[in-house]
């Protein structure tokens, strides 16, 4: 269009110059044009997206098709398409988000997925713009949620799959797996299994109660966990794009100072430096993936990054001579990034262990992590310790800011603050502590060996305020020991009293009538 334009204007008469030229900038007012920079002048519908979001590329044709419309007929609206992964989008929460302003003022925004209906209503109630713009959408077949059998657990799913347990006909999951479904076809699999087909899969996935919900990619097992008080798309659909996102991600400097403006005091983020990617991969790549919803794991060849963390990866010499060539541990450096600071790995390289104990206590400095390395010093030592028994990491967050909290203008406690994953010891709660409901909160007594726990659910609402009543319990020394101590015996002793009394009683009595003969 811009050559026929060039041309005509160079070969045709004055008038029709400037009449093609109004008409060609008419036709612009409803193309998409992809930049950073805001336009100020007039009615402007701005779509920030990132390219690894699947409900951003769903929303990709029907945003095609608005603008074909308003450019068919001539509507004052200009539609400007944001990559969040090349411009600094500082403002938005969540992709995709829709964003009407006029002249540089915002009118109103839209987040998360959207049908074509919401758009148009979106559209239609902030510009002059009339509804029948936008009439003629054909509606696509809807993708469909699969429902699962026990056996399709036993064969292992290709690809990223979101799962609903549920027992409920009506859940209204089910509802929102067939709008997920619509969201994400084509890159992510929505799938539901009701609670009599699951019943065998209840401990393997963690089922607790139904609905639950659990994603799976590539050896990954996630269970959601609604933030909300009642059922939440937004949730769902952030938990989705989480599971699927691209992890290992490449940071320059420039995403870097984006992804750090955004981050909460205290929050890390984690970055293998390097300059052969082939080796970062292979110690970390994996690491990255199953670490996804814990930690955010990036990695940087960028020399500018370099510069700005004072920290140097070496190179690998081709063919160089191995008593000269760098160690893998200087040319592949893992680090950390935490209030303003660059901290560098130093433990032994490439024990997977010791820097998943490192990662957790750089994210969690309050907090001891119960492992091999610990189990015996903290059950047979000399503190108390309040443990939460947790699942992938679920209060973890709260308990550490349960902990500094405690921590605050003391140069030392008498209690120790842990978190113990229970699926990495199995037995734990079957032989110490039948019957106990996860996650829970528990203290433990080393030097007599006993465990006292008030039963509680845990809930991000209430957590702080549970973990505080055991806490002062604790202190009074009224928490609960558990299990209770069978009251079998004091049921006999009591028993076994009363039986004695009446005898005396009864004996007393014969006694008394025998004299009086």
């Amino acid at each position: 269009m811009f050559r026929d334009v060039y041309t005509f204007l160079y070969k045709g008469s004055g008038s029709d110059k400037y009449m093609i030229l109004f008409v060609y900038l008419l036709s612009c007012l409803g193309e998409v044009v992809e930049q950073c920079k805001p336009i100020n002048e007039g009615y402007v519908l701005s779509k920030y997206f990132t390219q690894w979001c699947p409900a951003c590329q769903k929303m990709g044709p029907l945003i095609e098709e608005i603008s074909n419309k308003i450019d068919r007929h001539g509507a004052n609206l200009r539609i400007r398409s944001v990559d969040c992964d090349e411009c600094t989008c500082t403002n938005v929460k969540s992709y995709p988000t829709l964003e009407l302003s006029k002249d540089g003022e915002v009118l109103g925004r839209l987040e998360g997925a959207q049908d074509y209906d919401a758009m148009v209503e979106f559209i239609v109630s902030h510009t002059r713009v009339e509804k029948g713009v936008f009439d003629g959408h054909v509606m696509q077949k809807d993708a469909a949620v699969k429902s699962l059998t026990k056996s399709d657990f036993l064969s292992g799913f290709d690809g990223p799959h979101v799962v609903l347990f549920y027992s409920r006909e009506d859940d209204k999951y089910r509802e929102m797996f067939k709008e997920l479904a619509k969201i994400y076809d084509g890159k992510l699999s929505l799938g539901e299994i009701d609670s009599a087909e699951s019943s065998e899969l209840v401990n393997r996935y963690d089922i607790r109660s139904y609905p639950s919900i659990s994603g799976i990619f590539n050896g990954l097992v996630v269970p959601f966990i609604e933030k909300e008080k009642t059922p939440s798309m937004a949730s769902l659909i952030e938990f989705c794009d989480k599971l699927i996102e691209p992890s290992f991600r490449n940071l320059t400097l420039s995403k870097f100072d984006e992804v750090a403006s955004k981050l909460e005091p205290g929050e890390p983020i984690y970055v293998v430096f390097h300059k052969n990617l082939a080796l970062a991969s292979a110690y970390f790549q994996r690491m990255a993936h199953m670490y996804k919803f814990r930690a955010s794991i990036y990695r940087s060849d960028d020399q500018a990054l370099f510069e700005r963390a004072s920290i140097f990866p070496k190179e690998l010499g081709a063919g160089s001579d191995p008593s000269t060539s760098p160690s893998h541990e200087d040319a592949v450096i893992l680090s950390v990034y935490k209030n303003g600071i660059f901290y560098r790995y130093s433990d032994t390289f490439g024990d997977e262990a010791k820097i998943t104990d490192w990662i957790f206590h750089t994210h969690y400095k309050y907090l001891t992590k119960i492992d091999n390395h610990n189990f015996y010093s903290i059950f047979h030592g000399l503190k108390p310790a309040m443990i939460l028994l947790t699942r992938g990491e679920e209060f973890v967050d709260r308990m550490n800011e349960f902990s500094a909290d405690r921590h605050l203008g003391t140069p030392y406690t008498d209690m120790i603050f842990a978190t113990m994953e229970i699926d990495e010891y199995p037995l734990f709660i079957p032989t110490l502590l039948p019957k106990l409901s996860t996650p829970a909160l528990i203290v433990f007594e080393p030097w007599v060996n006993l465990f006292r726990h008030k039963k509680v659910k845990l809930t991000e609402a209430n957590f702080t305020s549970a973990a505080m009543d055991a806490y002062n319990l604790y202190q009074s020394n009224s928490l609960p020991l558990y299990p209770p101590k069978p009251r079998t015996l004091l049921r006999y002793c009591m028993l076994g009293g009363l039986v004695l009394g009446i005898g005396l009683y009864c004996s007393s009595r014969t006694s008394f009538a025998k004299k009086n003969k």
